[in-house]
């Protein structure tokens, strides 16, 4: 690890004030929603890919978070409260968004 870069991202981190995010997992084929604390500035919404990840992976697990928020819009509560737990969303299934 380049320990000035790794100290320079926690002098710039410091300065912010976190934000809550609704975070959105794909372990295997299982979905999950919970809320985190983040430091990141951005858009409305922002996608992390790690580098390692088979670009076909990653467009199928995109596509199920869609089909997550298109189904249960009330997923945004997560990135509101802290006190509410992760979840399992329902089952996203059927193919009723096209990309």
């Amino acid at each position: 690890m380049d320990k000035t870069l790794f100290g320079a991202l926690l002098g710039h981190y410091a300065t912010r004030k976190p934000k809550r995010f609704l975070q959105l997992d794909v372990f295997g084929n299982e979905t999950f929603a919970s809320g985190t604390d983040e430091l990141m500035a951005g858009s409305e919404v922002r996608v992390l890919i790690p580098q390692t990840t088979d670009a076909r992976v990653a467009a199928r697990q995109l596509k199920m978070f869609a089909k997550m928020l298109k189904r249960e819009p009330d997923l945004m509560r997560f990135a509101r409260n802290r006190n509410d737990g992760s979840q399992r969303p329902t089952d996203f299934e059927d193919d009723d968004i096209q990309f």
